[in-house]
């Protein structure tokens, strides 16, 4: 796009404009733009008459500026003034396309009369007119709008206008004017424009005040002095209507009202209108109007605030739009967020709770508004009633133009059931096509009836098809169908049967039925249930013969095809609870009630109000309506006996029922005897149908008002599967899913410990003194033999066991009293990890099976330990586990190329002698089993060796493939073995595998010959799907039985009871109900839940109803709160619940923030105060409501937290892990880094992709410091429908392409958009571990932007005066201009955290916009129309007021929008792979050429469409697959590329810092608004700042960064205040500075902060930025003006942590690694103090307060050193104790502190010793001098390590001018022995010895050293050169005399005790002779002063002196 600072501004615009002169259009041909005549009357000479290209009729009318001064009317209007007549006639115009009128007009004079203009048409040549509207010209001016009827196609339209009010014979009296005319067509679906080349009707735009000028980059519309007319007043850019609602036909230009309401003084409220209730409000005409200046619905009352409507019929609704002002325009302005107003809807079948669907915030509605609220699809209903409410009554609100509309779908009812001879095939039909067959009255046989049928008896395919159909709402396909019988020949195999099979986006079947060849030999009825993925808005049924013989061979027939709607109802809907309105019949879920009815009033109840209740004398039973169960496996309902009813005795119980055969045959599946209150019934197989009936019947009772009982609360639940493996998340008890109990044991990660199962992970794990078991819950093992699982005993690590300390393993059935064992496993035999298998005897094989692992008895804690882990339930499909001599043919099907055999040296399982099927021979060589029935099975198992150990080698070529197939055998590929070892493989069945008849085939693809690349299988089983003890999430509602503790989900009650005599009731019959006494506190807890998944709380609350329950006054709010920690006490608020908002029950919906989404989160509600027994309250029902995973929501970076499983959205990740510390990154901090020996893969859970066009990710592949890959080692990207089988391939990522990070755009095939769609990515092959590695992150999905979206470009005059009538307005009209609204809804970046606009209020200020700037917006809901209006208004402007727009497009949204580096495009129409919009086939790309009816089309046409379409196949006649050609595609910027633009071609700064002293740079700043460089807030770090005073938006923002290394944070300084002089500080939150980022180029950002103080220093993290392309900006959205709301920035780096664990940091300063270092005032890099190397040199002539060097913030551990060369005053000319340089370590928030104080003797030094400080002083550092500080041996906190710090070194600031320099400086893990303080660290953490040693750890030295040191200090032997370093002393005997004569004594300024460095001697068994004393300084301190006194050699020690 255009660069912002470095193209020309806009007065270089507006000069070429001048010099070239405008460019105008002819705009009397509009019809592509929608327009099919305009006229400004600009064109027309002054007083000559209108246009005759657009008028074929013009009397008493000139063109002319008659009322121009009135500034209304901008240029030359037409002015009617004619003496006798005033018309003015169109040309005739296109009736099929013709839509609306619009025009402006006004009278140029003020009198008492009245103008009445009419406004009327015709049809044929104008010989008649019929009148169309009459209105009145004002002078005030005003807009007109008529829509205009339908007419025939082939007719001719014209439009007049004329006066009917005309005073006869005076001209020029009444003079009125008309501007603007327009007449509409069927709006375009876009418009695109870079006035490059401006077409008819200035390519959809209209314009006052501009005109196309030539721009710095082509055309641009330009608005300045030159181009405004001296009568405009305003500017004004507007476009043709757009139609933005792809749901409304093209044409039809307007949606279907299904309601719509203005109020007035006739709205009626109650049972007979439309309205239902209104409270705290009133229908009067508003001081605030919302819409219009007539009667609102005004709410300003004291009581509750809603209003609502009575049930209406929005089944076919989509939307809801209405007019709302909140707070402003004359309104009591709203101040909290509690008069937010809530949308709402609620059911029929619960009319009292109310559902949310869209909040309106108080602060962004203060002006008028359109609002547009899509409804959710459970809102639409026959019967949905909606509210608008306001929960506090502080402001006030005006509502009104309320309008509900959608788009009915065809009829499917009109589908024809039967053939006849009129049936046709293609275009104009249901059905498309029939191959092999024929309608026909004369079949051989007949489906049903006698008449017309389809009959197959050709040759070739047979088959028929229907056209694409709507079968959204279609749960059932019936016909009839006779195959080979009844006359027709007959078919005599399987293979002839027929399926049923549908499609959808693509020609792809798939089969939903086999009906089978010998099965309907009779004409016979047959359903079809359609699968949820077949019930779409484009599917395709087909009925298809398999095979045949020829022409008159195996007939068949169908006929009588009808599609049922939602007859059987799912799960889902079932409701769960009774209600006053429960129904039975054919028109509810309940079909009959006998002996009972509903009530309230029943005198026991199961649960809740309403019950089932049954008391009368006949039969009693209840029984449902059919229902579809087979995703169902448990039965839940509530029952009462006896309490107030009369009880039951023996034999009277009550059974519960199913039948799945049209309720003919009911089989018993559970007594509930008389005492059982809640019951839970496992579903048998044989229930699971898609037609099942339940009922309840009691045996027998003794007569009326005896034996009475209750029923209520039926829900139904879905299976799921055992999990193998233990996990973190294993829960045991109620809240245990598989598993009851844990002792003396506990799951926990085997990782840390050495006794290990199986593998590592988490496992049960037993150690301790209390008796040691694990318990499952009662499963369903009805179709599982044996049970296999890995365990260790005693042995390695583990410690040994006794006899006594065997396992045992046992099982438990209802039948038993105890358990029963099944295994015994023996103390010696497992200590080394085993594989067990166990049969299960038929006893165990049930449906409700407890398994338990008990060890008979162990001595006590920590012995005889054990572990479990991975637990398989095999399944029973009557098939042999392993070979054996005898096998049989009853399981396998077939062998060739091999036979079972135990001779063979290549073993798969068993070893030598056991039996193996091997393979050697030269016939093909597979095996495969019989048909089994898999339908339970979850995995097949087995062991398989193929090319190595004993078997002849194979190639990559000669693989085996695991292949499955149901009848008609069609193979499909589940697994490809290569070469390998003996190895078991896990491979999970796909869904089409686990049918009731599936062969399994083993087949090798290749081999050279017989006895080449043999292989071997044996010990093959399945796996069974095992479903667990259902466990609700969390208990809804309370009861007698609940409970708080250790055992149950609730935790701890305070001040309250479970009661069913509350005083105040929320929901049920039992209420936890608060009244306590004041001095005990009100709360209720629940235990730490997982809420991981979970998106709402719900609950029904009331507080202080009043009566017995009093009233809450204020401060007596309940609030809800979550906490996260352990302990469960530091609790965090979500919701406060008004003291006066609940004085009735209501439902209560509480949005769970993503701090709340933990595996372990505590809920509480307590009341912040109370009075005593006052103030009560109480819950119930709380839930909580899960998240719906969807592609779009996909999270996109991997973090620390990232789970694998059910609870996540990945699924599975093998031979790699999530880590930050990757060898190579892709994106961000965290990756999936793939560097482990075995399968390397990832893959997604099942995803719905059905709105997903685009897979989006990043990914790096041997790049970095990762092992570069070789050929074959590439990486896939593959997805499945099936659950982690079969993939098909996406894209394959060359191994040497990814060698750096790059983004990869995948666009997904139809096939892969799916409900339940995997992703998986795999690496073909690899070395080995640490080899051919790679990462992976950012993976998300993306629509592929088929959204609406408007961009365009704009720059400001930089000279205009900043005030807001001279801003830019961006508005849209849904009413052809009758009314305009901001395109954006106002926001604030400070105030809200949904606020990512650009701009607020969509107006654009000229401080802001200096140099083009591309404006990208996705257009919010209520923008959405057929005709949709946009425009750009500045309401008055001046000479320099200038501005221009280029680049406008507005339509479908390019894919990612671009990414913000790219504009959207129309692509040219015709061309072959353009993208299509709209249609069928939305996204794919056109076919050319393509066929429509029956002709051969190269291009786009325009044929049976009223827009360009293109088909999306080769033959649209046959696959009618199509698509809109005018669609948006991007235009990348210069150095990007890509589908998205989204690849960088160049390398972005890593890294960014900026001290301001030099101005704003054009290499680090991308955007400047409202600042400039100075000191005008005084000095904020050192030297300039940026700071921000003028304008009324502010901004600061960066070029992109490249922030994809580690963890980048963000430093600055920053400071704010209310006036220029920064010194007031500001409490207006709506003037704060937002901090914010972007990673898509500025088109969306997000919210890092709220910048409201001053920040010395202020760190933020980065994490959630980490791209290649991120950009940073401080905006202040809101100023009040110059000089006020101030605020400055100084010391800006951006840049990342650095983990020195892993990378360590040297530099040499030659040059300077300027990314490490934050800032270094004062510096310059030059050799200093006769050094030969570069330095950072302080001069000691600067002039800055402060000389410093500092690092960037780096992650530090135990082993990290820093070590650096240092000189402090060169030669130690300015010694003294201001002399120094200081060592400093930061944790941020520029609070530094003393990395290290040092450490004397006396002190005790325990970390490292006796260290010096890290203070450097002239005297000790005047030459130079390396200092090596291990991180471990300082004062740093240990709590510290592992975390991020900061470096400094900063000089002493005490008036004395020194210079010092550092060089070498070096941070990173220790270096061997620290180089023995002889050499230095370099970055691969080796020495690099000084000149004169040598080693590794630089010990060696070659030069001379001396034997001996010998100095008494009293001249006579005087040899201090013998020393390196002596600080802070002198020789004399001011201290006394410690032996004799002088001594060196410490006593100077500086460091005291600091050890003498001695010159290095050698020494062997030498003790140096040391003397202390010890004295007092002045000051009172004791201190050791340090002798050393004649030093000398001895041999040994010889005692003390």
């Amino acid at each position: 796009m255009r660069q912002s600072l470095v193209l020309p501004s806009l007065a270089t615009v507006c000069l070429l404009a001048l010099i070239a002169g405008s460019i105008q259009a002819d705009t009397a041909d509009c019809t592509e733009y929608g327009v099919l005549l305009r006229d400004d009357f600009e064109a027309s000479p002054a007083r000559k008459s209108p246009d005759n290209r657009q008028w074929s009729e013009t009397h008493g009318v000139v063109v002319n500026n008659t009322c121009s001064s009135r500034g209304v009317l901008a240029g030359k209007s037409a002015v009617f003034n004619g003496r006798y007549r005033r018309t003015l006639v169109t040309r005739d115009l296109a009736s099929d396309v013709i839509t609306a009128v619009r025009l402006d007009a006004i009278s140029c004079f003020s009198f008492s009369g009245s103008v009445i203009a009419q406004l009327s048409y015709s049809t044929n040549g104008g010989i008649d007119y019929r009148q169309a509207k009459n209105f009145t010209v004002s002078s005030f001016g005003s807009s007109m709008v008529y829509e205009l009827p339908s007419f025939p196609n082939d007719a001719y339209v014209r439009i007049r206008l004329r006066e009917v009010s005309l005073f006869t014979g005076i001209a020029d009296y009444h003079t009125w004017e008309v501007d603007n005319f327009v007449v509409y067509g069927k709006p375009p679906l876009s418009l695109a424009t870079d006035f490059d080349t401006v077409a008819a009707c200035n390519e959809g735009l209209t314009w006052i005040g501009s005109s196309v000028q030539p721009s710095d980059d082509g055309n641009a519309l330009i608005f300045t002095s030159s181009t405004s007319p001296s009568s405009s007043k305003e500017r004004v850019a507007s476009t043709v209507p757009i139609n933005l609602d792809s749901s409304v036909p093209l044409g039809s230009g307007k949606r279907q009202i299904i309601f719509a309401h203005d109020f007035s003084s006739s709205t009626t409220f109650g049972r007979s209108s439309s309205w239902k209730a209104i409270s705290g409000g009133v229908i009067t005409a508003s001081r605030c109007a919302a819409y219009g200046t007539d009667d609102q619905a005004f709410f300003s009352g004291t009581s509750s605030r809603f209003i609502e409507t009575n049930p209406l019929d929005l089944e076919h609704a989509d939307k809801l739009d209405f007019w709302i002002v909140i707070g402003g325009s004359g309104c009591r302005y709203a101040s909290y967020n509690g008069e937010d107003i809530s949308v709402e809807y609620a059911l029929e079948n619960n009319p009292s709770s109310y559902i949310r669907m869209h909040l309106l915030e108080h602060n962004m509605y203060t002006k008028p508004q359109l609002v547009s609220v899509r409804l959710p699809f459970l809102a639409r209903t026959s019967r949905t009633t909606i509210r608008w409410r306001q929960t506090y009554d502080n402001s006030e609100w005006s509502l009104n133009h309320v309008v509900i509309s959608g788009v009915h779908p065809t009829e499917f009812s009109s589908f024809p059931a039967e053939f006849s001879s009129s049936t046709t095939f293609g275009s104009f039909s249901y059905w498309a096509a029939i191959s092999g067959g024929q309608v026909s009255s004369r079949p051989d046989c007949f489906a049903y009836g006698s008449g017309y049928q389809a009959f197959f008896y050709q040759s070739g395919p047979r088959f028929i098809k229907t056209q694409p159909l709507d079968l959204r709402n279609i749960e059932t396909v019936t016909f009839w169908i006779v195959i080979g019988g009844s006359g027709c020949e007959v078919a005599e195999s399987v293979n002839k049967s027929v399926v049923v099979e549908y499609a959808y986006h693509s020609s792809n079947f798939r089969i939903i039925e086999f009906l089978k060849n010998d099965g309907y030999q009779n004409n016979q009825y047959a359903e079809v249930f359609l699968p949820l993925e077949a019930r779409t808005a484009s599917t395709t049924i087909r009925w298809r013969q398999l095979q045949h013989d020829g022409y008159w061979n195996d007939e068949w027939s169908i006929n009588n095809i009808r599609f049922t709607g939602s007859v059987i109802p799912v799960i889902e809907q079932f409701s769960a609870d009774f209600t006053s309105s429960t129904t039975f019949g054919s028109q509810s879920l309940w079909a009959r009630i006998s002996g009972g009815s509903v009530t309230d009033a029943a005198k026991c109840r199961a649960y809740g109000v309403n019950q089932a209740f049954f008391s009368q004398s006949e039969e009693r039973f209840i029984q449902t309506q059919p229902l579809d169960l087979r995703s169902a496996a448990y039965l839940h309902f509530r029952i009462a006996f006896g309490g107030g009813c009369e009880p039951a005795d023996s034999g009277e119980s009550v059974v519960v029922e199913y039948s799945s055969s049209q309720n003919s045959t009911f089989i018993v599946m559970y007594t509930v005897e008389p005492h059982v209150t809640s019951v839970s019934v496992l579903l048998p197989l044989s229930a699971r149908t898609a037609s099942t009936a339940i009922r309840w019947r009691q045996m027998k009772h003794s007569g009326k008002n005896l034996d009475e009982w209750s029923l209520n609360h039926i829900t139904f639940t879905r299976p799921s599967n055992f999990p193998s493996y233990f996990s973190s998340s294993t829960a045991f008890g109620e809240s245990g899913l598989y598993w009851s109990a844990i002792s003396g044991g506990n799951v926990s990660d085997s990782y840390h410990h050495p006794c290990r199962a199986y593998g590592y992970g988490y496992q049960a794990f037993f150690d301790q003194s209390s008796p040691r078991y694990i318990r499952t819950q009662a499963l369903d093992l009805q179709s599982v033999r044996a049970i296999s699982f890995w365990i260790v005993l005693g042995g390695s690590g583990c410690g040994t066991a006794t006899t006594q300390e065997s396992i045992v393993v046992e099982y438990w059935a209802p039948q038993y009293s105890t358990f029963r064992p099944l295994q015994y496993l023996s103390y010696n035999s497992y200590q080394s990890p085993q594989e067990v298998e166990v049969a299960l005897p038929i006893a165990a094989q049930a449906a409700s099976t407890t398994i338990q692992w008990r060890q008979l008895s162990n001595r006590g804690s920590g012995l005889a330990q054990w572990a479990l882990n991975n637990i398989k339930f095999i399944l029973d499909v009557n098939f042999p586990s392993n070979f054996t001599a005898s096998l049989q043919n009853q399981s396998w099907a077939s062998i060739s190329g091999g036979f079972i055999t135990s001779s063979s040296s290549c073993y798969a399982f068993g070893g030598p002698g056991s039996y193996q099927a091997f393979f050697s021979g030269w016939q093909d060589r597979y095996i495969a089993t019989q048909p089994l029935d898999l339908r339970k099975a979850e995995e097949l198992v087995f062991w398989i060796v193929l090319g190595i150990d004993g078997c002849n080698s194979a190639s990559f070529d000669e693989s085996v493939v695991v292949e499955y197939a149901s009848l008609p055998l069609n193979f499909k590929t589940m697994l490809t073995v290569y070469r390998r070892w003996p190895s078991r493989l896990q491979i999970p069945l796909p869904l089409d595998a686990q049918t009731p008849s599936t062969v399994i085939r083993w087949r090798q693809l290749a081999f050279s010959s017989g006895g080449d690349a043999e292989w071997a299988i044996n010990g093959v089983y399945f796996v069974a799907e095992v479903i667990g003890r259902f466990s609700e999430s969390f208990p809804s509602d309370f009861s007698a039985s609940t409970t708080f503790g250790d055992f149950s989900n609730w935790a701890e009650l305070s001040g309250g009871t479970i009661t069913e005599h509350s005083h105040c009731h929320s929901y049920g019959t039992y209420q936890a109900f608060f009244s306590s006494n004041r001095y005990r506190e009100r709360y209720i807890r629940t235990q730490p839940l997982d809420l991981r998944k979970m998106k709402e709380l719900t609950f029904w609350f009331v507080l202080g109803s009043g009566g017995s329950c009093n009233s809450a006054e204020r401060g007596e709010s309940v609030v809800v709160e979550f906490a996260t920690s352990a302990q469960n006490h530091s609790f965090t608020t979500m919701n406060q619940l008004g003291y006066n908002a609940y004085k009735v029950s209501k439902l209560v919906k509480v949005a769970l923030p993503a701090e709340a989404k933990t595996a372990s989160t505590a809920i509480q509600w307590r009341q912040l105060s109370h009075s005593g027994s006052n103030d009560k309250w109480s819950i119930n029902h709380v839930a909580f409501i899960p998240e719906v995973l969807l592609g779009k929501n996909f999270p996109s970076d991997f973090s620390e937290a990232i789970t694998f499983g059910q609870l996540s959205e990945w699924g599975s990740i093998s031979g790699g892990s999530i880590t930050s510390t990757a060898k190579c990154n892709a994106y961000g901090v965290y990756q999936a880094f793939f560097n482990q020996s075995g399968v390397r893969s990832i893959q997604t859970q099942p995803l719905d992709l059905t709105e997903t066009e685009l897979l989006i990710f990043w990914i790096i592949i041997g790049g970095g410091q990762c092992d570069p890959a070789e050929g074959g080692e590439s990486v896939v990207v593959e997805y499945t429908h099936s659950n982690r089988a079969n993939f098909a391939l996406l894209l394959t990522l060359v191994y040497n392409a990814y060698r750096s990070s790059r983004p990869v755009t995948i666009k997904l095939p139809s096939d892969a958009r799916k409900r339940a769609t995997v992703i998986r990515w795999r690496q073909l092959k690899h070395s080995n571990r640490g080899l051919d590695e790679w990462a992976l992150n950012h993976v998300a999905f993306s629509s592929g932007g088929r959204e609406k979206f408007l961009q365009f470009d704009l720059i400001m005059e930089k000279s205009a005066q900043d005030v807001s009538s001279y801003d830019i307005n961006l508005e849209y009209s849904v009413d052809l201009g009758q009314k305009w609204q901001p395109v954006v809804t106002a926001c604030n970046p400070t105030t809200s955290l949904q606020c990512k606009t650009m701009m607020p209020f969509s107006v654009y200020k000229s401080v802001l916009f200096h140099s083009w700037a591309r404006i990208q917006i996705k257009l919010d809901d209520a923008v959405i129309s057929s005709r949709t209006q946009f425009r750009y208004k500045q309401p008055s402007f001046s000479s320099t007021a200038n501005w221009a727009i280029d680049n406008v497009y507005i339509g479908n949204s390019c894919p990612g929008d671009c990414s913000g580096h790219g504009k959207c495009i129309i692509t040219a129409v015709g061309k072959a792979q353009s993208v299509v919009c709209g249609g069928n086939d939305d996204g794919r790309a056109c076919t050319f050429p393509f066929f429509f009816n029956g002709i051969q089309y190269y291009s786009c046409i325009v044929r049976g469409r009223e827009h360009p379409w293109c088909a999306t196949t080769s033959n649209y006649d046959t696959d009618r697959r199509w698509g809109y050609c005018e669609c948006g595609t991007c235009q990348c910027d210069s150095g990007h590329s890509g589908v998205l633009c989204n690849v960088s071609l160049h390398e972005n700064p890593t890294y960014l810092r900026e001290t301001f002293e030099t101005g704003f740079s054009s290499s680090k700043w991308s955007w400047i608004g409202g600042g400039l460089i100075g000191t005008l807030c005084g000095v904020i770090s050192a030297g300039n700042a940026a700071v921000f005073y003028t304008g009324r938006s502010r901004l600061l923002q960066t070029v992109d960064l490249d922030l994809t290394a580690f963890s980048p944070e963000l430093e600055f300084s920053f400071k704010y205040s209310s006036d220029r002089r920064c010194s007031v500080s500001l409490a207006r939150t709506t003037n704060y500075v937002a901090l914010q980022f972007s990673t898509d180029g500025g088109r969306t950002w997000s919210r890092l902060g709220i910048l409201s103080e001053n920040k010395p220093r202020a760190i933020y993290s980065l994490s959630g930025a980490q791209t290649n392309s991120t950009r940073l900006r401080w905006f202040q959205a809101y100023a009040r003006g110059f000089d006020l709301d101030v605020w400055a920035v100084d010391d800006v780096y951006i840049n990342s942590v650095y983990d020195r664990r892993r990378q360590p940091f040297f530099d040499s300063f030659d040059p300077m690694n300027n990314a490490f270092w934050t800032f270094h005032p004062g510096s310059s890099m030059q050799p200093h103090c006769s050094s030969l190397f570069s330095s950072l040199y302080f001069s000691n002539f600067f002039s800055t307060t402060r000389r410093y060097l500092s690092t960037s913030r780096f992650r530090f551990s135990a082993s990290t050193t820093v070590q650096f060369e240092i000189v402090v005053d060169c030669g130690g000319q300015n010694m003294s104790s201001s002399t120094s340089v200081e060592l400093q370590y930061s944790r941020g928030n520029d609070v530094w502190t003393l990395l290290d104080s040092g450490c004397q003797p006396a002190r005790g030094c325990s970390r490292g010793g006796y260290r010096s400080s890290s203070i450097y002083r002239s005297g000790s550092m005047s030459n130079w001098t390396r200092v090596t500080i291990p991180f471990s041996q300082t004062q740093l906190p240990y709590s510290y390590f592992y975390q991020n710090i900061q470096l400094r070194w900063l000089a002493s600031s005490g008036g004395v001018a020194f210079g010092w320099a550092i060089g070498n400086v070096y941070i990173g893990n220790s270096c061997p022995n620290f180089c023995s303080g002889h050499g230095r660290c370099t970055t691969n953490v080796q020495c690099l010895c000084d000149s004169g040693y040598s080693g590794y750890q630089c010990s060696q030295s070659a030069t001379y050293k001396p034997f001996e040191i010998k100095e008494r200090f009293d001249g006579k032997y005087s040899r201090l050169d013998a020393f390196s370093v002596i600080e802070s002393a002198k020789v004399s005997n001011e201290c006394g005399y410690l032996s004799s004569g002088n001594s060196l004594v410490f006593g100077e300024e500086g460091e005291r005790g600091h050890e003498i460095e001695r010159q290095p001697l050698q020494l062997h068994s030498i003790y140096p002779q040391v003397l202390w004393k010890r004295v007092l300084t002045p000051n009172g301190r004791s201190v050791f002063y340090k002798w050393w006194s004649n030093l000398e050699k001895f041999g040994k020690c010889r005692g003390p002196f």
